[in-house]
């Protein structure tokens, strides 16, 4: 599209153009270490996480759910990182040492609050846990999950209902929306898989 064409579309339509033509130049240069990730439905996830054997696994389950946080975010996270009243939680991602502000639903500030009353947890980490033992949680509950396939399931989501791969990049903590990109093909995959089992 040329120049004095793109300018003449609104921000919204140029950002969605903008953001088609990046996913064309992926799919023209594959990587090959490239997969599209495993999903889960929100419900699937839910049921997983009701499932949990105690109050702790729970609450690890769901941050990392209803955030779409990486284990070592979730592991990093202290009662200093939330804040009930703006609703929001501070992710502090390891690679370069950045930080974001993720939204937190009410269901998952809901349990939060309760259960860091349950726990007397007034200061410092959240989990006091290693990497191991926190993909282990998961795995007795569901051996062919991993905790970052609740991650992937919440990126999916969110595309789902937003169709912004800004939106859900940043809520990820991306730095190139090429990395984000990939959601935009699990969506449409599931979709295909809907309608050929609908119509065959």
């Amino acid at each position: 599209m040329k120049t004095q064409n793109l300018k003449a579309l609104t921000e919204e339509q140029q950002k969605a153009y903008l953001d088609m033509q990046h996913i064309i130049r992926i799919n023209r240069k594959p990587r090959a270490n490239r997969k599209v990730p495993e999903v889960r439905t929100h419900e699937y996830c839910l049921n997983l996480i009701s499932k949990a054997t105690t109050p702790r696994n729970k609450m690890l389950l769901e941050l990392v759910y209803f955030c779409g946080l990486r284990v070592s975010e979730a592991l990093n996270v202290s009662v200093e990182d939330i804040n009930f009243k703006e609703e929001v939680l501070k992710v502090m991602k390891g690679k370069g040492n950045k930080q974001r502000l993720t939204p937190m639903p009410k269901p998952l500030m809901i349990d939060l609050k309760q259960w860091l009353s349950l726990e007397n947890i007034v200061a410092g980490k959240l989990f006091k846990i290693k990497r191991v033992q926190a993909h282990n949680i998961i795995k007795k509950l569901d051996p062919t999950m991993h905790m970052h396939t609740l991650r992937h399931s919440y990126a999916t989501h969110v595309y789902e209902h937003t169709h912004d791969l800004n939106k859900v990049k940043d809520l990820l903590g991306h730095e190139n929306i090429g990395t984000t990109a990939i959601y935009a093909h699990v969506s449409t995959k599931e979709k295909k898989e809907t309608i050929k089992g609908v119509f065959g």
